[in-house]
């Protein structure tokens, strides 16, 4: 088994020319709207109750308190491709361990990771992603963490765009 930190801090921009692997079938498509709606992720048990609260015409914020997330939009068959959305969390979450890390404690922590497929302008700040050897011993799911990919995967289909990422952290096995 591997264990992997990831850690950005800044901007990560997703453009270019590359290839990329299908992501399944789309939860929902992207609408742009001048008013933006704040959903308090507190009022819901998972990532997935809060996203479904987000007006279906996109521009969505949902802010996350302290604590752990689970959703199940973590991999091809199931990503979110709604556009013009922002998760904030309440802090960045830490290794349990400099010497032989498990898990991440404190701060905002999705489980077991995220996954885009199709979608733009997304802002992701101050949260972690776990699938690390502590999850995965009870759940047997390995994820990517954080994963970004073009909606159907052929040559030609448009680039994400405008994607920042910032006092992100992860625990993973891959």
């Amino acid at each position: 088994m591997r264990f992997q930190l990831h850690l950005f801090i800044g901007l990560i921009s997703v453009a270019g020319s590359f290839q990329v692997a299908g992501c399944g079938i789309p939860t929902y498509s992207a609408i742009s709207t001048s008013k933006r709606a704040v959903i308090q992720g507190s009022n819901y048990q998972t990532l997935d109750a809060a996203f479904g609260a987000c007006p279906p015409a996109g521009n969505c914020t949902i802010q996350f308190p302290a604590g752990s997330w689970s959703t199940s939009f973590y991999s091809g068959n199931k990503c979110i491709s709604r556009s013009d959305l922002t998760l904030i969390g309440a802090g960045t979450p830490r290794l349990d361990s400099d010497t032989a890390p498990t898990r991440l404690e404190g701060g905002t922590i999705l489980q077991p990771g995220l996954s885009f497929c199709g979608a733009s302008d997304i802002t992701i700040s101050n949260m972690g992603f776990d699938d690390g050897p502590a999850y995965f011993s009870s759940t047997g799911v390995a994820t990517d963490g954080l994963r970004f990919e073009g909606a159907a995967g052929v040559i030609g289909e448009p680039l994400v765009k405008n994607v920042l990422v910032r006092n992100e952290s992860r625990a993973g096995l891959r």
